[in-house]
């Protein structure tokens, strides 16, 4: 089983030189804390106003939950979403509205499970790696991350890396490679990030996630966070580069910060 807590670190690069920051950068002034490593220099970006189009599934009548996730078992036999391989569905976050097309989207998770013993639709077995996009590893149990589009009137299952990059690439500007960027790595978009006395720094920047272009090309920060297993709980910066056609390569993954008194909490 792919667990996040074992993606440990990559040595971490600073891009300097390369031109066109796409948002605009306000620098934060820090005060000084002993028990710190490093006080860093805080760099903060507007975030994008963008929305994802999910109303179509909310009109799926299969009941939803607190978390507003609508689980397929509660769909009636014959419904058109109920056999196209999720266990349930949820909106994405609305920075994905920069993909194009502008399809109707939903992520889809499809649990794992060894034994077909849960009435949740699951996947049976260890998955190949063609059955996903990426994996939500760790707590109760793992399941495999896909969408699913609205398109000519037909839900459709984008099960694999590749069935996105044939609908959603080229990329063709910074907001649509943020997009795809974050609906492919599983990693999340931070804005607004500010000194807090209580963490333990590891750097000595810290930068909102920012798109730079380059040749055609784009870098992007993204941020994650360990959460299951035992602490420490730090908090990661991946930086990434996406190609016009839709090809990911991280180039660099390294934490950045901890608040220290997470550092005995063991999450199932």
């Amino acid at each position: 089983m792919i667990n996040l807590y074992n993606l440990t670190i990559l040595c971490f690069y600073i891009f300097c030189g390369i031109p066109q920051v796409v948002f605009g950068e306000v620098p934060h002034s820090n005060k000084q804390s002993d028990d710190q490593l490093k006080t860093p220099k805080f760099i903060n970006h507007e975030k994008p106003e963008l929305t994802t189009n999910f109303e179509i599934f909310d009109k799926i009548n299969c009941g939803k939950t607190s978390s507003n996730s609508i689980y397929l078992n509660n769909c009636n036999q014959g419904h058109p979403v109920l056999n196209l391989g999720c266990s349930e569905i949820t909106k994405p976050d609305d920075l994905l509205g920069g993909l194009f097309p502008f399809y109707p989207i939903a992520k889809c998770r499809w649990n794992l499970k060894m034994m077909s013993d849960d009435p949740i639709p699951v996947y049976i077995g260890l998955p190949d790696s063609t059955e996903y996009i990426y994996i939500y590893s760790g707590g109760l149990g793992s399941s495999l991350g896909r969408y699913v589009i609205y398109k000519n009137t037909e839900f459709i299952l984008i099960k694999n890396e590749d069935d996105f990059r044939s609908i959603f690439a080229p990329i063709s500007s910074p907001l649509e490679a943020l997009s795809y960027l974050l609906a492919v790595t599983n990693f999340e978009a931070r804005f607004g990030l500010e000194w807090v006395p209580e963490f333990v720094y590891f750097v000595e920047k810290i930068e909102d996630t920012h798109i730079v272009s380059s040749n055609g090309n784009y870098i992007i920060n993204l941020f994650g966070k360990e959460i299951y297993g035992c602490g420490p709980h730090r908090t990661f910066q991946g930086i990434f580069q996406i190609t016009a056609n839709g090809r990911v390569i991280e180039l660099s993954r390294e934490p950045i910060f901890k608040n220290p008194a997470e550092d005995n909490d063991c999450v199932d």
